[in-house]
């Protein structure tokens, strides 16, 4: 019996200890994570022989354990499999390349169409393509840069942002995951990630799914609460809803089931909060987010207050964020409210919010 006792306490002790120091291999070939505060990483270049990258202890895993790509590709983070994604260098034309994100099949050592490259945004967005040999650097404020021949050519322009680690998506079910660049703050808050904007998502109008607009080249938008609605000035069309005996809509869709961003009605005075609500029948579902002021609770407001939206601030309640952001995107979908720079990092959103501006 002791005997017995014996080996099952030592039969869970290695469970425990393979589960806590050697993780499955299908957790470790999901994600690649880097912290920021290791120091710097700058990861070089080679073809055809590869990416070398230098960085300070303590060392992330293996950078491209696929080997060092195909006859275009040079893999900078890449895993042994099939149907996975690769961060790496792409060749644009001869002597020039692109940071691209792509599958590879290390079995046959062959690369598939690409999903992202590196690029500089609106107004006149195309894809960076960088002469020579390039580097990309991972700085220890948190962002990323291209570099070739001592120049600058590429830069996602995240300093200041708090951004503290990287995750890259190798592998997953999701194809919304797989494949994604992600990266994180402090609070574990989405400040910038590659996955592909949905498509006509970058203009000014209402439509199926998202109301945006970008405030660098359009006026303060400014909503003032009264008993009799909601006024605007100037009106943007963001809702064909105006609301119900308890709602005032900012932006709404004609459509049920959608979210509404708007003054929801409470005790005393309104709340600032995101909600369902269903135009067919003129009412409004529970609400998923309300603003809130960090150490005074859910922030009121009363006949007469103003919600403002200005470059990189939203007013009446403040999103602590002024000057960063250029997008405001709201999603009828999914009823979240995001703020977004001119380098598509995501500066501010209500899913991750809690409430709180940051």
């Amino acid at each position: 019996m002791l005997r017995f006792t014996l080996a099952l306490s030592f039969s869970l002790f290695l469970l425990i200890f393979s589960r806590v120091f050697c993780p499955a291999e299908s957790a470790v070939n999901l994600k690649y994570m880097y912290s920021f505060k290791h120091g710097p990483m700058n990861c070089t270049n080679n073809w055809p022989n590869g990416v070398t990258c230098t960085t300070s202890p303590p060392n992330p895993p293996p950078m491209n354990t696929a080997g060092p790509g195909d006859d275009r590709h040079s893999n900078i983070i890449s895993l042994t499999g099939d149907g996975n994604y690769v961060l790496g260098f792409q060749k644009a034309t001869t002597g020039s390349w692109y940071l691209a994100i792509y599958p590879f099949d290390s079995s046959t050592g062959t690369a598939g169409e690409s999903i992202w490259h590196a690029f500089v945004p609106q107004p006149n967005e195309y894809f960076v393509q960088v002469p020579g040999t390039p580097s990309l650097i991972f700085s220890q404020d948190g962002n990323l840069e291209m570099w070739s021949r001592g120049q600058l050519r590429w830069s996602l322009a995240l300093e200041g942002l708090g951004v503290t680690h990287l995750e890259f998506n190798l592998r997953n079910q999701l194809e919304s995951v797989a494949g994604n660049l992600v990266l994180y703050n402090k609070r574990n808050h989405v400040v910038w990630q590659s996955k592909p904007r949905e498509e006509g998502t970058d203009d000014f109008s209402n439509n199926e799914n998202k109301f945006s607009y970008y405030s660098e080249f359009t006026p303060e938008f400014v909503f003032t609460l009264q008993p009799v609605g909601l006024q605007c000035s100037p009106c943007i069309g963001g809702n064909p809803s105006p609301g119900d005996v308890r709602h005032r809509n900012i932006f709404s869709h004609t459509e049920d089931g959608k979210y509404a961003f708007g003054f929801e009605k409470a005790r005393r005075g309104y709340y600032l909060a995101i909600y369902k609500f269903y135009p067919s029948n003129n009412s409004a579902g529970r609400s998923i987010w309300r603003a809130k002021s960090k150490g005074r609770g859910l922030v009121r407001a009363d006949y007469g207050s103003t919600l403002t939206l200005r470059r990189g601030i939203i007013e009446v309640w403040t999103t602590g964020t002024r000057g960063f952001g250029y997008w405001y995107n709201f999603y009828f979908n999914t009823g979240n409210l995001m703020l977004i720079s001119d380098t598509d990092a995501v500066v501010w959103e209500s899913s991750y919010s809690n409430g709180y501006g940051n």
